[in-house]
Parts: C-alpha cells; structure tokens; sequence
C-alpha cells in the first residue's frame, strides 16, 4: 500500500487471527556503526505481545541477515529465580542497545508482574546480540 503523503511504500502485515499495527515502521537505520532493518509490530489484546524482526545488511552482499539475539533470554534465565521471566515483549531497545523488562512469577496476572525488573546493557558484534551487563532487582515494585 502506498503512504498518502509521501508515495512510499509501506508494508502491512495480515495475521488471520487479529489485527496488528506497526510500532515503528519497517526502518533502516545505524546500530553500533550498522546498517540494521528493524521492524516491531504490537498485537491487540490482552497483553503486551510484539513481533520484532531485526536484520544487519551485510556489507559484503548487501543482502538481510537476521541479528541473534537468543542471549537475552539466556541472561534473563541465568539472572531470576527458575520458573519467572518476561512473559510479554516491548523491553528491548534495539537502537539503544538496552532491555529493560518486569518480571512475572508463575501465579502473576498478565497485568501485574511481581517478580522484580531486569536491565541489560547489549552488545551488537556482526549480527550477534551479546549482553554485556545484567541487572535484576527483585524488590522492584511494578505498581506502587
């Protein structure tokens, strides 16, 4: 579909099972001295879903790369008691290089995670995400 603005072209992403819309639109942008395609669409509903795709275009073909950023989680499960984690998606930052998230126990509503918060400081190295600084406090109070 075209924007009626500008005449770009603009895609659109069709789940059969629910609307979706764009956080950011797809763009192109410098990560850690890095071309990087990122797109992040938020789904409706109950909960704070998100599909998020981001690819580094190698510089030697010029062609998507899909970055790794599997080292996240395992950093979350190395960092909280076993059986709590991020159960929702939207903590990280890509072009900051940052995840920042609340933490939900087993019996925590989707709307009131009390498990604490994580931060973690990334590190972007070809198309692998490293965490180079975790912290977890689990006295973090969600609501006060």
């Amino acid at each position: 579909m075209r924007d009626g603005n500008r005449g770009h072209w603009i895609l659109c992403l069709q789940l059969y099972w629910c609307s979706a819309s764009f956080e950011i639109l797809p763009l192109l942008h410098e990560v850690a001295g890095q071309s990087v395609l990122s797109i992040r669409i938020r789904i409706p509903g109950m909960g704070n879903f998100y599909i998020e795709c981001h690819q580094i275009i190698m510089r030697k073909t010029g062609l998507p790369q899909m970055v790794d950023v599997s080292a996240i989680d395992q950093a979350i499960m190395a960092a909280v008691p076993n059986g709590w984690g991020v159960w929702k998606g939207g903590g990280l930052e890509f072009d900051r290089l940052r995840f920042s998230s609340p933490i939900w126990q087993p019996r925590d509503g989707n709307c009131y995670p009390t498990g604490g918060h994580i931060e973690m400081k990334l590190t972007l190295t070809g198309d692998i995400i490293t965490v180079s600084h975790v912290r977890y406090d689990p006295t973090f109070e969600t609501r006060k």
